[in-house]
């Protein structure tokens, strides 16, 4: 056996370095020294690829596929609501205004100018905004969640109400049920300084029926200016109690218990 091929031989052995042994050919050593060096210029270190966690990519494969699902929902509920707009009796405005603290909600019906109900005009009916808004936005989310369009399918309308701020800006249909009750709210919360009276009424309207929120609207509104008044300050102390009474703050509790 060549003498030239012992070196490597005892280097892949020992891993010691090519260069530290002697060599009795030094033509082959110099040849095979220069190859080792030149193999080990030639070879370029893979990066190790980062280990990807299964569980991982489930997880945001399944989150691509709900916010596409939550987009395409969000479209078609949109153009479901965007239907309804001309054809329920009650509208609620969510809008800016410059004199008043955003946002504002405005409720407005459909009143019709002719006989027929062809023609139609929106008219305001109350408005509710800043502090009085606040204490009252749980109550009018629950009756914003219970409109349904003619086919008795919910519209989710509470959605465009939630998280901490409304950015929403628009309008919303609502049917009569709903309409009678916020408009009965927006019109008796007008004036009323104690908002813990502001919340009861919210919470007890609530709790009406559709058919007791319209005869209640209607002892309010179809009478002259006088009577109506009257009507209001009465239905104050009806549904929140007397101004300071101790009471109040009680039977807010027990309800928010029920």
């Amino acid at each position: 056996m060549s003498s030239s091929i012992l070196p490597g031989l005892e280097d892949f052995i020992s891993g010691s370095d090519p260069g530290s042994h002697e060599q009795s050919n030094g033509e082959s050593s110099a040849q095979f020294t220069r190859s080792r060096s030149t193999d080990r210029k030639q070879e370029v270190p893979k990066k190790k690829k980062p280990r990807v966690d299964p569980a991982h990519l489930k997880t945001e494969s399944k989150s691509r596929v709900l916010n596409q699902d939550n987009t395409a929902s969000d479209g078609i509920s949109q153009r479901r609501i965007a239907a309804q707009l001309g054809k329920m009796p009650w509208v609620l405005r969510v809008t800016d205004r410059r004199d008043k603290p955003s946002p504002i909600l405005v409720i407005k019906y459909r009143r019709p100018l002719d006989e027929s109900g062809s023609r139609t005009e929106l008219v305001d009916r109350g408005i509710i905004y800043g502090d009085s808004l606040r204490r009252c936005l749980p109550s009018i989310r629950t009756i914003l969640a219970r409109v349904r369009d003619e086919n008795d399918v919910h519209l989710e309308l509470h959605h465009f109400l939630s998280g901490k701020q409304i950015t929403f800006r628009g309008n919303l249909p609502l049917n009569e049920s709903a309409g009678a009750k916020l408009s009965l709210l927006f019109r008796l919360q007008t004036r009323v300084k104690d908002l813990d009276r502001v919340e009861l009424m919210a919470l007890r309207i609530t709790n009406f029926t559709g058919e007791e929120a319209t005869y209640w609207l209607s002892r309010i509104s179809h009478f002259g200016n006088a009577t109506n008044r009257w009507a209001e300050a009465g239905m104050r102390v009806m549904l929140g109690g007397q101004p300071g009474d101790p009471a109040i703050a009680e039977l807010l509790k027990n309800i928010e218990r029920e």
